[in-house]
């Protein structure tokens, strides 16, 4: 079989050629429209027979370009879910409203999503998108030695070692803040996503430590930028 030219559609099975065509003439349509990076995200990519929808999440301009975009999906959906067979689902965001949306959930998006459309590399708009952040410091003077340890551990991981045998081997289990997707950049001191910040808070603060928060904006590429430091 020939591969068919165009989008990254390898997430559809090969027996859906239709869906195929379809989803090839829609990418299609969406990059004359104006979408300059365009996803299709959430279960539909890892199992496209089982998932109730398929979910785009398209970036264009501005916010003029949003609504045009989505005035011509309201008149042309129907006929690409017909081809298709499933529902579609869009969410529309201009380049300056990126900001705006939940972080945690951009992020996932960005991350997990492949991209069928547009010039802009999604990571490119990762490393550079400013998302709101708190920074978070925090004191420990008043709690006890193996409490300041247990603390670290559940806030940055650990690292095992486990030997089978005439094997050994290492594991990782990620902390707290690596499951909500920041980072620590000082002994005492950590940045979350603002959307995560109140639950690394009230998890200090339940045990025990001070906290001091301040708002900033960063980018992925500076959270990467203060890791490296602390290597």
């Amino acid at each position: 079989m020939i591969a068919l030219p165009g989008p990254e559609l390898g997430w559809v099975p090969d027996g859906r050629h239709r869906a195929r065509v379809a989803l090839s003439s829609l990418v299609r349509a969406l990059e004359n429209l104006g979408v300059l990076c365009g996803l299709v995200y959430g279960e539909c990519i890892d199992d496209f027979d089982s998932a109730p929808a398929i979910e785009f999440f398209l970036i264009v301009q501005n916010e003029r370009r949003v609504t045009a975009l989505s005035s011509w999906l309201n008149k042309m959906v129907g006929r690409y879910e017909r081809e298709i067979g499933k529902p579609l689902s869009f969410t529309i965001m201009s380049m300056d409203k990126l900001e705006e949306y939940d972080p945690s959930r951009l992020d996932s998006i960005l991350s997990e999503g492949i991209q069928i459309a547009g010039a802009i590399d999604k990571y490119a708009i990762l490393r550079g998108l400013k998302q709101k952040h708190v920074l978070i410091t925090y004191d420990t003077s008043d709690m006890r030695a193996r409490e300041r340890v247990a603390l670290r551990k559940e806030l940055f991981g650990t690292e095992e070692v486990i030997v089978v045998g005439s094997s050994i081997y290492k594991t990782t289990k990620d902390g707290l803040i690596e499951k909500v997707g920041g980072a620590r950049i000082g002994r005492d001191a950590l940045v979350v996503p603002k959307d995560r910040a109140d639950e690394v808070i009230a998890f200090l603060e339940k045990r025990g430590a001070r906290c001091f928060v301040k708002e900033i904006a960063l980018s992925i590429e500076d959270i990467r930028r203060m890791r490296l430091r602390l290597v």
